[in-house]
């Protein structure tokens, strides 16, 4: 039969983001300017349970608003809180530069405990505090620009295609 290996070697050791950002700073990396590009998370490009889909919610904070119908503009909800759940979606650029990221988020069913993903970049976490993003539970529909509580994290992006996964 076939034989699979084992493998021990020791884990990869993210960098922080204040190092990121000390790169940035050092190459002479800018914000993009003018630059904004929007997902809807109804419509992901690949996820790894089926079970994790888009929903309906009558928030007007969604997008699109439902209005007096049912519609479905808002994604994961209640299903999407097991272990190994990850959803990917895809985004293009034009410009290359440093880029905010910011969601549309609602986390209200864990009764006053947060929801926690795991943030990756074109399939890498770009630092360690993307290990673990915390969204508190609130009651209405906020939006959620990812970074420390004071400022922004800021993502170094070429043109082109590429893909943000969140996964539980």
């Amino acid at each position: 039969g076939v034989r699979s290996p084992i493998v021990i070697a020791s884990p990869v050791r993210l960098p922080t983001y204040a190092e990121v950002e000390a790169e940035y700073a050092r190459e002479g990396y800018r914000e993009a300017r003018d630059a904004f590009v929007m997902i809807q998370a109804e419509r992901p490009a690949w996820k790894t349970d089926p079970s994790v889909r888009m929903e309906t919610s009558g928030d007007l904070r969604a997008d699109p608003p439902a209005g007096t119908h049912r519609i479905f503009n808002v994604f994961g909800s209640y299903r999407w809180r097991w272990g190994s759940q990850a959803v990917t979606w895809r985004f293009t650029v034009a410009e290359a530069g440093l880029y905010r990221i910011s969601m549309k988020a609602l986390q209200n069913y864990k009764n006053g405990l947060p929801s926690v993903r795991r943030v990756a970049i074109d399939g890498a976490v770009p630092f360690s505090e993307l290990e673990e993003v915390w969204f508190p539970d609130v009651r209405q529909a906020q939006l959620v620009t990812l970074g420390d509580g004071t400022k922004p994290y800021l993502f170094r992006l070429e043109p082109g295609e590429h893909t943000i996964t969140l996964s539980v």
